[in-house]
C-alpha cells in the first residue's frame, strides 16, 4: 500500500468538528484531479470520490466493499437532489426532516448502476434507498464541488464499521495497491448505532426497513405524512 498523499489529523478540524476552507479546497483540488478520500462518516470510515471519477475508481471500489456495506451518492442539498431525482410527498418530507448531514441515495442493486448513477424518479424507480445519515465531513465534502460524491463504507469481517486507525490501515494494506491515489481525513467520536436505510415502496405509498439504525423507523413513519416545506406548491 502506498502512503496517503496528505493526511488532515484530528487537530485540524474546526471546533464544531469541520473543515478548515484551506482544507476543503485542498480535498476539492485532489478530487477533481481524480483522487479518492477515507473520510470519517457517521458510524464509521467511508472511501469516496467524486461521481464522475466513479468509473476510474471502479476496481479499488470493488475491493473496499465487503458484506453489508453500501455504496451510495452523497449529495450537499435539496437543490442538488433535485436535479437527480424526482420527489414524491413523503421522500421530500423525510428527507427533509430527518437529514442532518448529506442527502444520501443507496445504490443497493449491483445490475442498476446504469440507472442510479442517471435521472431517477423515485415513485416508478424499484431500487433506490435512502440513507438517513448525520455527518459534517461527509456533507461538507459533497458540497465542495458541482458534482455528488461516490461513498463506500468500510466494514470488518464481520460485517461492523470500521472506528480506530489501526482497524483502517488493516483493510486499507489489503485494498489499496501502489497505483491507488488517496488521502486521509482522521476521525473521532463515532456514533454507536449505523445510519437507518429505508427504501420508498411505490405500491402501498410508504417506507419499507432496510437497515435498523440510529433513527427509530415508527418516526420515520409519522415525519412522512407532513407536508414537507421544500417546494409546497408542489404537494398542494
Amino acid at each position: 500500500m502506498n502512503k496517503p498523499n496528505f493526511v488532515i489529523q484530528i487537530t485540524e478540524r474546526t471546533r464544531g468538528g469541520g473543515l478548515s476552507s484551506f482544507n476543503l479546497q485542498k480535498i476539492k483540488n485532489f478530487l477533481l484531479m481524480n483522487g479518492g478520500v477515507v473520510i470519517p462518516s457517521d458510524s464509521g470510515y467511508s472511501f469516496a470520490t467524486l461521481e464522475i471519477n466513479r468509473a476510474k475508481h471502479d476496481d479499488l471500489i470493488n475491493r473496499l466493499k465487503s458484506g453489508n456495506a453500501t455504496e451510495a451518492l452523497s449529495f450537499s442539498n435539496m437543490r442538488f437532489l433535485e436535479q437527480r431525482v424526482t420527489l414524491c410527498m413523503k421522500t421530500a418530507s423525510v428527507i427533509e426532516q430527518l437529514t442532518p448531514g448529506p442527502l444520501i441515495l443507496v445504490h443497493d442493486k449491483e445490475g442498476e448502476r446504469k440507472i442510479f448513477y442517471n435521472t431517477t424518479d423515485i415513485e416508478k424507480d424499484e431500487y433506490t434507498q435512502f440513507k438517513i445519515s448525520d455527518s459534517i465531513i461527509e456533507r461538507e465534502i459533497a458540497s465542495c464541488s458541482n458534482y455528488p460524491i461516490v461513498t463506500v463504507e468500510l466494514k470488518k469481517q464481520d460485517n461492523t464499521p470500521i472506528r480506530s486507525l489501526k482497524e483502517l490501515h488493516k483493510i486499507l494494506e489489503k485494498a489499496f495497491h501502489a497505483s491507488d491515489s488517496w488521502a486521509l481525513i482522521e476521525g473521532a467520536d463515532f456514533y454507536l448505532k449505523e445510519p437507518t436505510i429505508i427504501k420508498y415502496n411505490k405500491e402501498y405509498k410508504s417506507f419499507e426497513l432496510i437497515r435498523r439504525g440510529a433513527i427509530p423507523f415508527d418516526h420515520i413513519q409519522k415525519v412522512s405524512n407532513e407536508y414537507p416545506l421544500w417546494g409546497i406548491e408542489d404537494w398542494t
